[in-house]
């Protein structure tokens, strides 16, 4: 007779318990198998794409050097539009967005949309590359045409006749300068449609754009650039929607970085608030071109407010007095950053000369404005003027909450100034070209500029950095304080300054009918986003989170905007030149 096991028997439950035991061990090295596999593929697919990423800004760096060297027509051909470097942003896109996934990331609605609005916006180019069409005809008085020449050399038929039907330019008042080109022209197609071309005005028929690029010299015939993009334009724009919305959403995501940087630097948004207002109401108020092309006479010269403008000296001193405070107020910064009453009066005293400078820049800023018509920021010397303006006015504004503010503000000003007083301290006030004439510009320069005032804060904090790291020690703690203060201003720096290429290329878009040239200030200022995107990915990017290297990658990442802002002016050159 057989004896019954019982549960209670010992034997009986240590066999069970040996077998739960093998079992859970068996589990627990698949687990591990299964994990240590999920984080390789991890980590490759994360070396992968910021590798990739590392190398395509290394590829565009080199080929606008190539572009220098050998023309335009040779970096588009072998580099830019190359089936290899289309490959390359495709692989660079996929791993990312694999990366992503395997990170969980698009369960944050925001990173998500953030990340996807870059593919969607590479898609779109691609789409514009593939189906795309660009060229140009000529129009006399009277003719018809019914095909164009493309960009390549060969010529296109257009599914309708176009015919020019008059041609005005349009001058400032007692110049000779042009202020617009008009072309009156007629589709004949099904039916007769009439309609005009001017600068920043498009004619569109049939998925065809028509853009005004130039006029011959009897002003009797005209130059319309052409594009055909049924369907690259429309998924680009979607992009750029979508980029905004992620922006949009890093208000409002509980628990973003963004919104957290946003709620300890009120200040900094306060301005950056400011800006926008005035510059939307700028946009709002600017004089536009007719559409018959008749002139626009300019505002009666207002002799005294000329008079006081040229009364005034020029910059130089202001320079070299901002340099030296700032100078000396870095010194103090680095020596001793521990508050008492007399530096708490010292920083008062501070404040109120920065209120007094940002007043007199204001003053010349506002009679250059009235003088000329139009908002100052259309050359190097406006642009520099506005960037002093606007690191003077933030020095008092978020010195309380930002105490490096007070002696970089200071700097930036007078460096700003400096550069500025380079050839003629005060650049002639000239009517603005045509194709400069639109609100998007205020627009596109104003972020930029404000992009670019924030990262030359985040480079000083990277110098003040390494002084302390140098010259104390044990000072670990005011190192990470000054990390801390460069991410809270890299998060709107990097969103403006990506803003701002995307609203450049709108303008771009509709003044001369290509959203992205290859122009070497736009492929340097997509070079210096992606340097500093870098810094916005320490969950990623480990180095970044040690203080010292942040701080360093900072201070040599500014390279990438000396290089967009001066380099290209002066070295490079490309259709940017005159900014």
């Amino acid at each position: 007779m057989c004896k019954t096991k019982r549960w209670g028997n010992k034997k009986t439950i240590t066999s069970i318990s040996s077998l739960l035991f093998h079992y859970l061990c068996a589990t627990l090295q698949l687990s591990s198998a299964h994990i240590n596999y999920t984080m390789k593929r991890e980590k490759l697919f994360k070396y992968l794409s910021f590798g990739l990423f590392a190398l395509i800004t290394a590829i565009l760096m080199v080929a606008t050097i190539m572009e220098k060297l050998h023309g335009t027509e040779y970096a588009l051909e072998n580099i830019y539009c190359s089936h290899w470097m289309i490959a390359l942003w495709t692989v660079a896109t996929l791993s990312a967005i694999v990366y992503i996934l395997q990170r969980k990331l698009h369960r944050q609605p925001a990173t998500l949309c953030l990340h996807l609005s870059f593919a969607v916006i590479l898609i779109g180019a691609l789409v514009t590359h593939t189906t795309g069409k660009q060229g140009q005809t000529h129009l006399r008085i009277g003719e018809l045409a019914n095909q164009y020449t493309l960009d390549d050399g060969s010529t296109d038929k257009l599914p309708f006749s176009i015919s020019l039907d008059n041609f005005e330019v349009a001058r400032y008042a007692g110049s000779e300068a042009p202020m617009d080109f008009v072309s009156s022209i007629v589709i004949f197609d099904d039916e007769r449609t009439a309609g005009s071309v001017s600068m920043n005005n498009i004619f569109k028929h049939r998925g065809y754009r028509f853009y005004q690029s130039g006029y011959d010299n009897d002003e009797k015939g005209t130059f319309l650039s052409i594009s055909y993009d049924p369907w690259g334009i429309g998924i680009t724009y979607a992009g750029y929607a979508m980029l905004l919305l992620s922006m949009l959403l890093f208000f409002v995501q509980p628990g973003s970085r963004f919104r957290a940087a946003l709620r300890k630097g009120r200040n900094i948004a306060i301005i950056l608030l400011m800006l926008f207002v005035s510059t939307t109401s700028n946009a709002r108020n600017m004089q536009h071109i007719p559409a018959k092309g008749n002139a626009i006479a300019l505002q009666g010269a207002n002799y005294g407010a000329e008079a006081l403008y040229d009364s005034m000296s020029d910059n130089r001193p202001l320079a070299i007095t901002c340099l030296a405070t700032g100078t000396i107020l870095f010194v103090l910064f680095c020596i001793n950053r521990k508050e008492n009453r007399a530096r708490q009066k010292l920083a008062s005293w501070i404040k109120i000369i920065a209120w007094i400078t940002a007043a007199y820049l204001s003053l010349q800023i506002a009679l250059r404005w009235h003088i000329g018509g139009h908002i100052p920021l259309s050359n190097g010397y406006e642009t520099m003027v506005f960037m002093a303006w606007l690191s003077i006015l933030m020095t008092p504004i978020a010195g309380n909450r930002v105490k490096e503010m007070l002696p970089f503000g200071y700097i930036v000003c007078g460096l700003a100034l400096l550069v500025s007083t380079f050839g003629d301290s005060k650049e002639q006030i000239a009517p603005l070209a045509p194709v400069l004439r639109s609100p998007l510009l205020s627009i596109h320069v104003v972020v930029i500029m404000i992009a670019y005032t924030l990262l030359a804060f985040t480079m000083l904090n990277g110098i003040a950095a390494v002084a302390i790291k140098l010259t104390r020690k044990n000072r670990e703690e005011e190192i990470a304080e000054l990390q801390r203060t460069s991410i809270l201003m890299l998060y709107p720096a990097v969103f403006l300054l990506t803003a701002g290429i995307f609203i450049g290329a709108v303008w771009a878009n509709v003044s001369w009918g290509r959203y992205w040239g290859w122009d070497p200030k736009e492929v340097w200022a997509l070079i210096t986003m992606l340097v500093y995107s870098a810094t916005l990915h320490s969950g990623s990017i480990k180095a970044m989170r040690r203080p010292m290297f942040f701080h360093i990658y900072c201070i040599l990442a500014f390279l990438t905007v000396l290089i967009t802002y001066f380099g290209v002016n002066f070295i490079l050159g490309g259709m940017h030149s005159y900014a």
